[in-house]
């Protein structure tokens, strides 16, 4: 039967009516994977070939993705970073840092559907990802070495995956699309700041100078301010966005992350927005924290940090809800922070595949596969009984797990709860487990 795990133990009594049992064997059944509907984590492995996929819903890891270089690595990995997805092709779009292509997974069957190759030279990567409003369209930036040849933006035509490129003449660590889908924002730590891409004639448009060393950005829903995350001089700036206004694309002020009287933090990667904009999280590397700022009305006063237990670096809000996505690359986990009227506090821990390092929103709507899983079926040898004695829940005590974790679920055992056993030997005892989620 499909989706149901079998446990069978045989067991005999003896003349003098004593009960003896023990394993024989078991079988779990996989059916095989279905598609499922939701919103889904993909989350690169840093310093390995691996994306991990996570239903958000469920907070459940549905299955990890590997990805085989094609071509020569720097450092023997491909270094996953940027991740985008395109849902008019259904793919979810890698960029790496040791290998000049970009991994196109297919999300209904969580495997790799293509790699394309990206016209840069050896030792160049691929670093940041983005896709347009309609999906038909992904931007990955690339460090493609010294020189004039240094900083692409190359566009993935969803529907082909065919490939075009332009030049911006600098390494970008973060993309991010204004919300009216006119502009493409991509943050410069080399040169301290932030390039600005007319998307309709795909040219350089505006430059802004920032903090030291931008990583991550964000922008919020309203398309009215922009912030990007200085990891060298301990800094956020908040950059007018505002398409019409007369401060366009300038920084408006800069936030100190380090050294303020609420201590919050250092070293600052990424930037995530609440979905009203009235909050903004900044992951500060060097302090195992996450500082939270008032951005309500340009208030853009702190309000407190979220301890973690390790470095975290990338930070996005997951969409429709209040839990803060912290990824902590070298404890290999995505901390799930609940966020809603400030209360902050971790609720989930998930363990990732590699050393997860991305930058920006790693969500995605597009379905993706799930991957069935065999629960672990325990049953503890008993001990023994005298004959007439009805057997319950001291003899019929299966468990299933997975991961640590209680898989719920029916037990029907045979013979039944209840049942006293005859005198003799070669006869069975059997459980079929049946779990509540049949899915994955």
């Amino acid at each position: 039967q499909l989706n149901t795990s079998y446990h069978v133990r045989a067991y005999a009594t003896s003349a003098a009516g004593t009960f003896y049992g023990s394993d024989v064997e078991f079988t779990t059944m996989n059916p095989g994977a279905s598609s499922v509907a939701g919103a889904y984590a993909y989350i690169s492995g840093g310093f390995s070939n691996s994306v991990t996929v996570i239903d958000t819903a469920s907070q459940r890891v549905l299955g990890t993705v590997v990805l085989n270089p094609v071509g020569p690595t720097w450092y023997g990995d491909l270094c996953p970073y940027g991740v985008a997805n395109s849902s008019t092709s259904g793919k979810i779009y890698v960029a790496a840092l040791c290998i000049n292509s970009i991994s196109a997974i297919n999300a209904g069957t969580l495997s790799v559907a293509d790699y394309i190759q990206v016209p840069i030279s050896t030792g160049g990567s691929t670093m940041a990802a983005a896709t347009s409003l309609d999906g038909s369209l992904v931007y990955v930036s690339d460090d493609s070495g010294p020189g004039p040849s240094a900083g692409n933006i190359h566009v993935i035509h969803t529907s082909t995956d065919a490939i075009s490129s332009f030049h911006i003449g600098k390494a970008s660590y973060d993309l991010k699309l204004h919300p009216d889908g006119t502009h493409l924002y991509a943050t410069n730590m080399d040169d301290n700041t932030v390039t600005v891409v007319d998307l309709t004639t795909d040219a350089v448009t505006a430059t802004i100078n920032t903090g030291q060393s931008p990583f991550g950005m964000a922008i919020n829903n309203a398309g009215t301010r922009a912030y990007t995350a200085n990891y060298a001089d301990d800094t956020v700036s908040v950059i007018d966005v505002a398409p019409g206004s007369p401060t366009q694309n300038t920084v408006l002020k800069s936030l100190f992350v380090g050294n303020n009287p609420l201590s919050i933090g250092s070293s600052p990667i990424d930037v995530a927005l609440s979905a009203d904009g009235s909050r903004l999280y900044v992951s500060n590397y060097y302090d195992n924290a996450v500082a939270v700022f008032n951005t309500a009305g340009d208030a853009n006063t702190p309000v407190g940090t979220i301890t973690l237990p390790n470095a975290p670096k990338g930070v996005a809000m997951q969409p429709g809800t209040s839990n803060l996505w912290v990824l902590l690359p070298d404890a290999s986990e995505a901390v799930l922070v609940n966020t809603a009227g400030d209360v902050n506090t971790i609720v989930n821990t998930i363990a990732v595949s590699g050393k997860p390092g991305q930058l920006g929103s790693f969500f995605s709507t597009v379905a993706a596969a799930a991957v069935r899983h065999n629960p672990i079926i325990s049953w503890m040898t008993p001990a023994a009984i005298t004959y007439g004695t009805a057997l319950d829940s001291t003899q019929l005590n299966v468990t299933a797990s997975y991961g640590g974790s209680t898989v719920p679920g029916t037990f029907a055992y045979s013979p039944a709860a209840g049942t006293v056993l005859n005198a003799g030997t070669n006869q069975t005892l059997s459980v079929t487990f049946t779990p509540t989620d049949t899915t994955d």
